[in-house]
């Protein structure tokens, strides 16, 4: 869902930042959400689903550490993939990405996923003015009006962010199995060639490489 902005005879500016960023004011005490904006046109709203915007940073980051690991074993993998054995022999072309392996593995470790940002985002139902972009919740006041800034994201927006962090689970897991058996396994003699062959088969599946 896309927040509708009237060209003309508004008059308000958005209260939405391109980003589908917004700061409101929620009430502590009955959850109350306004933006304490008055439409200064014509008012067309509809309903409308935030996130808090902490909330949505962190799966942000999320999505920026996974990039990163996602990156870091895919080039790896496209190394390995490309890669032939000179004069010096498989075994010394298997040492030398198993140690390259083992140092990725220990970079990416320094700077681990947070998978405790893995919880429901809770998602806040409002109404939106299309033309100012208003955002306003009723609640039952309780005698107790304490107005807190909360900055939101649309749920939309959040959703995109989502769904590419879900995108990479699934080449994340296929690389990082390649990358971790290249740093922990170690062939017994005679298995050189044959090892880094099966892994270097595995990583041009994964990479597109073409065979050679």
């Amino acid at each position: 869902m896309t927040t509708a902005r009237s060209s003309t005879g508004c008059g308000a500016p958005s209260v939405w930042s391109p980003e589908g960023r917004a700061t409101v004011l929620s009430c502590i005490g009955c959850g109350r959400i306004d933006t304490a904006q008055g439409c200064a046109g014509t008012c067309g709203e509809y309903r409308l689903e935030i996130v808090p915007a902490a909330a949505h940073d962190g799966t942000a980051a999320r999505v920026a550490a996974r990039r990163a690991r996602l990156n870091a074993f895919t080039a790896l993998a496209a190394r390995l993939a490309a890669h032939a054995p000179g004069t010096d022999g498989w075994e010394v072309s298997y040492r030398a990405f198993q140690a390259e392996a083992r140092a990725v593995l220990h970079t990416v470790a320094a700077a681990p996923e947070r998978t405790d940002l893995d919880a429901d985002v809770e998602r806040l139902t409002v109404w939106s003015c299309g033309c100012c972009g208003r955002v306003e919740a009723e609640a039952p006041c309780i005698g107790v009006c304490t107005d807190e800034r909360l900055e939101v994201v649309r749920a939309d927006v959040h959703d995109e962010v989502r769904a590419e962090l879900e995108s990479m689970t699934a080449p994340l897991r296929d690389v990082s199995a390649v990358v971790r058996q290249l740093a922990f396994v170690t062939p017994r003699p005679g298995g050189w060639e044959t090892t880094f062959r099966a892994l270097r088969g595995r990583a041009r599946a994964l990479v597109g490489a073409e065979a050679r």
